[in-house]
């Protein structure tokens, strides 16, 4: 996992999150003696429980709270595999992305794709993917964009629809995905879609009960970091649905045309299936600090992400890191995701965020 944490975050804090990531489940967390909300009625007050009050708390407060409910298409539908390639343009503060989704049908008679994904956000194009893009009709629903299949799959089909989208994402439930300044001035865009925030920044089924694997494809200014889950690859991988099919651009795409003189390429793939919530992403002119974890399943690297004005003192709060790992492991047992990466990567928010 990456946790995404703020510098503003105590270092003694910083170490129990560290430590409480590894081994705990996203919840709430509540002291001993605390009265836990049950779980069978989330209410529209569930969002102060992760502690996360203070972070747009008026404007989340003011909304239901509940999750959206899942159309009779979604639940029609697994969702296998998100290929998400995203152009992150700080300078205008806006998205220009590409997400392959590959799903299959559980259900029969199933007519079209719907995704959740902002009404503030454009949708530019929609297609079915094999060999090729072929363009599919698609209409927009409030929140929802639905994508006509040509053909009605059978149980059990593996199908691949691509999204080209674009926009300014806006700030919904906690956060959301924003550009901002770090107090050194250094520019950052970071999201943070808990609860279902996702759907605010790019398509997909926005469920944390429907669990994918995924690619994150990043395009960033000459100069910046892109950081996203699981293990960096040198070049966007073909997607494992479309066997023998390389990583596809197709016009209009952020990897159509890409000025590679000028621009970054950062790829990554999390090959354990998470929720689209988890699903993260930190851009910034980062400093690396990296050490190995002999762990209990092999080698571990540590991998943080840093404003490089707090490199000293980043260096001082994640020095323990390998101690506390050894901890958890000799309590819990091995750290379950072998071969993957540990870290951190700040980001301008009060509080922190896991992202397995």
């Amino acid at each position: 996992p990456v946790m995404s944490t703020s510098p503003k975050t105590p270092s003694g804090l910083a170490a129990a999150l560290l430590c409480v990531a590894l081994s705990l489940p996203v919840a709430g967390f509540a002291a001993p003696d605390a009265e836990i909300p049950a779980a069978a009625d989330p209410g529209p007050d569930a969002w102060e429980y992760e502690g996360k009050a203070r972070a747009l708390a008026a404007a989340h407060a003011s909304a239901s709270g509940r999750m959206p409910v899942m159309t009779p298409e979604q639940a029609a539908i697994d969702v296998l595999h998100y290929a998400l390639y995203l152009d992150v343009d700080v300078g205008q503060e806006a998205l220009k992305g590409a997400v392959y989704v590959s799903f299959t049908p559980v259900q029969a008679g199933v007519r079209d794709l719907v995704l959740d994904f902002a009404a503030g956000m454009d949708v530019e194009e929609a297609g079915a993917v094999a060999a090729t893009f072929a363009p599919l009709r698609w209409e927009r629903d409030g929140d929802l964009l639905r994508v006509r299949l040509a053909a009605v799959p059978a149980q059990g089909d593996t199908l691949t629809v691509g999204v080209i989208f674009s926009g300014a994402p806006q700030p919904t439930g906690f956060f959301g995905f924003q550009f901002g300044t770090r107090p050194d001035g250094g520019p950052i865009a970071a999201s943070l879609s808990e609860p279902w925030s996702a759907r605010s920044w790019w398509p997909c089924k926005d469920y944390p009960a429907d669990k994918a694997t995924c690619d994150v494809v990043l395009v960033v200014p000459d100069g910046l970091t892109g950081v996203s889950n699981g293990v960096q690859l040198p070049a966007p991988p073909p997607n494992p649905y479309l066997p023998g099919a390389a990583a596809l651009s197709p016009p209009g795409s952020p990897l159509a045309g890409r000025d590679a003189a000028s621009r970054g390429l950062f790829c990554w793939r999390e090959a354990q299936p998470v929720s689209t919530y988890h699903v993260s992403v930190a851009v910034s002119d980062y400093a690396v600090l990296q050490e190995t974890y002999e762990g209990q399943q092999g080698d571990l690297p540590l991998v943080h992400y840093v404003y490089p004005d707090l490199v000293d003192e980043a260096a001082v709060d994640f020095e323990r890191l390998g101690d506390m790992m050894a901890f958890c492991e000799s309590k819990f047992g091995a750290y379950p995701f072998p071969g993957e990466k540990y870290g951190m990567a700040l980001f301008e928010w009060d509080g922190a965020m896991e992202h397995p």
